[in-house]
């Protein structure tokens, strides 16, 4: 059974996308679809670590706007 990524059908015979076979679903999976190369080429460690670190800076900016005095910044051009 082969991957078939065409999201755009969905008749039951051609649509394969992420079953036991797909990249996607299976890393081990044997699927020779046109998406097998991309997805094998993603460095998950590194992306993962991308992920994490906008996770913290979101964390980090959330704390400051809930503990930082809020200020405007208006005030000295409209005064």
């Amino acid at each position: 059974m082969q991957c078939k990524t065409n999201l755009f059908s969905f008749h039951s015979e051609d649509y394969y996308f992420m079953n036991d076979t797909c990249p996607l679903y299976n890393p081990n999976g044997t699927c020779k679809c046109r998406i097998c190369k991309q997805v094998h080429s993603i460095d998950m460690d590194k992306e993962y670590a991308t992920v994490i670190r906008m996770m913290r800076l979101t964390d980090l900016y959330m704390k400051f706007e809930k503990e930082l005095p809020r200020k405007n910044y208006w005030e000295k051009f409209i005064g």
